[in-house]
């Protein structure tokens, strides 16, 4: 029997090693678009997300965390607003308020009713707007020498805003829509009554 004779045939595997790599090269690729599209995207709405609600703010609502990135004045002696008020402030009128006290507190010596000097600075809203009020009240307005030679002049009276709060207020918050009053205590300034620091009529 005559023996098979085989045949071999020689082909050259470097062409499909290559090709294996180009293939393994490009899915490589593919994989790393689709992930950085994804990304992007994911990322690119977050990105977007947090612009939208820092746009959203109004000074005033700013978390606490986020306030030292504020553009704020910092060259002013006393803590400013970020923005400006737009209310004009009216002229200063004064008022007398009589504060009923227990029989107790009544000043036997003023037969008049206790009174409260109060001056008033509103700013110029709408008739019939009703506005918060910031007050201060302590007896040290028209307090001080007594005008008397040698031992100094008399502080102002509540009819100027304080150089303590008053002024404070009266520059920062009253164009924001406030009002301020400034009031004397009991038995000082234009308050009748005796005085009462800390007591009860206080």
């Amino acid at each position: 029997m005559a023996e098979d004779i085989l045949e071999a045939e020689v082909f050259d595997s470097s062409s499909l090693r290559s090709q294996t790599q180009l293939n393994i090269s490009l899915s490589a690729t593919i994989a790393f678009c689709i992930i950085f599209l994804f990304l992007s995207i994911t990322f690119g709405e977050a990105l977007t997300n947090e612009n939208e609600v820092e746009n959203t703010y109004d000074w005033w609502d700013v978390p606490l965390h986020e306030r030292h990135m504020m553009d704020l004045p910092m060259d002013t002696m006393r803590a400013q607003l970020p923005e400006n008020g737009t209310y004009d402030v009216l002229p200063l009128t004064e008022h007398f308020i009589a504060v009923d006290l227990p029989a107790s507190e009544q000043d036997a010596g003023y037969p008049d009713d206790a009174k409260m000097h109060v001056a008033l600075w509103l700013p110029d809203v709408e008739e019939g707007v009703k506005v918060p009020v910031i007050m201060t009240i302590h007896p040290y307005y028209d307090f001080g020498g007594e005008g008397m030679p040698g031992i100094g002049d008399d502080s102002n009276p509540n009819t100027i805003p304080d150089g303590g709060v008053g002024q404070w207020v009266y520059d920062t918050f009253v164009p924001h829509g406030y009002a301020l009053a400034q009031a004397s205590t009991f038995g000082t300034g234009k308050s009748t009554h005796c005085q009462d620091v800390k007591g009860l009529g206080e």
